[in-house]
């Protein structure tokens, strides 16, 4: 159809929505030429191809515009939903995706688009983002820095989805400073992702900010500025996780604690609880091991080895803590915990353990909260 010539203005909209459609499912529809006005005592003026009075659905159809002062999509009133299809705009200055009346809304959460989805245009929870055939669509937040006055700001995955190491990248992002944004929102309780492959299972972490994308250089809280191009570091769960070996002696249980970190973190440990009460400066002695770390038995034939590949294929070091319970306690919860180097801590799962029964070295069965 080529609308760009009869009409007020810019010339005919192809879909006129006054509260009458509540969904537009299938379908192509292609509109031709370029949005001029009909009178020559107005200027140049947009053409659309669809304008909406009231909440709409779109899913599965194909929209097509060339020329220029083209608008896709006019919200008028009400919010357009996107959640599929296909949607293609001459690159043009003078044409865009979307339109929005003040009180109207377009969100998109699916399809694949000609040109970038700005932000304000995304479903809550959804971002920008590219494909690798030049096209655009949107992508589900996972993450996001929460700024100084309450806004978010969402990061895209760059490398590593589904794996067990992903980088999500962030822009014009800076922490340390009372106006900037602070990694102590990370992990967001709400916000877990779990992989799409079956790579690795569980959710990511929060393992660190770093000024490049392969995880080299790590940030502290004076490395930041407005301007500053970031990489946030997550990595599977199961990499902060906590093992217990048992030693019981006639007047007390020796306790060995093992987790995982990476040699860029500022520090790690354990914090233990006995009856819902933390126990301070309980577990000391805790020291990092590159390689491997034998426990029990003997030291020719231990009863286990661990290396940084016990906690997964993200680990890099081998964390031991040790705790002597002089009133042999029978059972406990121990939290395992790493610090970045910008100063956040991140905590692991919380570990219960039950001493009763065990009467030789053993690695203790456990239950997780």
């Amino acid at each position: 159809m080529d609308n760009s010539v009869n009409g007020w203005y810019g010339g005919n909209t192809m879909i006129n929505n006054y509260g009458t459609i509540s969904s537009i499912t299938g379908g192509t529809f292609s509109a031709l030429g370029t949005g001029v006005s009909a009178n020559e005592s107005y200027t140049a003026n947009k053409r659309y191809l669809l304008v909406t009075y009231s909440d709409v659905t779109v899913s599965d159809i194909t929209m097509d515009m060339d020329g220029a002062q083209n608008v896709m999509v006019y919200a008028i009133s009400g919010t357009v939903s996107i959640d599929s299809g296909t949607y293609t705009i001459d690159a043009d200055d003078t044409s865009s995706l979307f339109m929005t009346a003040d009180g109207a809304y377009v969100a998109v959460s699916g399809g694949t688009f000609s040109s970038e989805v700005e932000p304000e245009y995304c479903a809550d929870d959804f971002s920008p983002k590219a494909n690798e055939d030049g096209t655009y669509t949107v992508d589900k937040v996972y993450f996001g820095i929460s700024g100084g006055e309450g806004e978010t700001i969402p990061g895209t995955i760059y490398s590593g989805e589904g794996k067990s190491v992903m980088f999500v990248k962030f822009s014009a992002a800076y922490i340390g400073t009372d106006e900037g944004y602070s990694t102590t929102a990370y992990p967001t309780t709400s916000k877990t992702y779990t992989p799409s492959s079956s790579a690795d299972s569980g959710s990511y972490i929060f393992a660190g900010w770093f000024t490049d994308s392969e995880g080299e250089n790590a940030c502290g809280t004076d490395m930041w500025n407005e301007s500053t191009e970031c990489y946030a570091k997550f990595v599977d769960a199961n990499t902060l996780s906590v093992e217990c070996f048992f030693t019981p002696y006639s007047e007390k249980n020796a306790l060995r604690f093992f987790t995982s970190q990476s040699q860029v973190y500022a520090d790690a440990g354990f914090d233990l609880y006995i009856d819902n009460e933390a126990v301070e400066n309980a577990i000391t002695s805790v020291s990092y091991y590159s390689s491997s770390y034998s426990v029990g038995g003997t030291q020719t034939s231990p009863l286990k080895t661990y290396t940084p590949s016990t906690f997964g294929s993200a680990a890099m070091h081998i964390v031991t803590g040790r705790y002597y319970d002089t009133s042999k306690t029978t059972s406990f919860s121990v939290v395992p915990y790493w610090t970045t180097q910008d100063g956040t801590t991140i905590y692991g799962t919380e570990t219960t353990y039950s001493c009763s029964g065990v009467t030789s070295q053993a690695v203790l069965t456990s239950s997780t909260n």
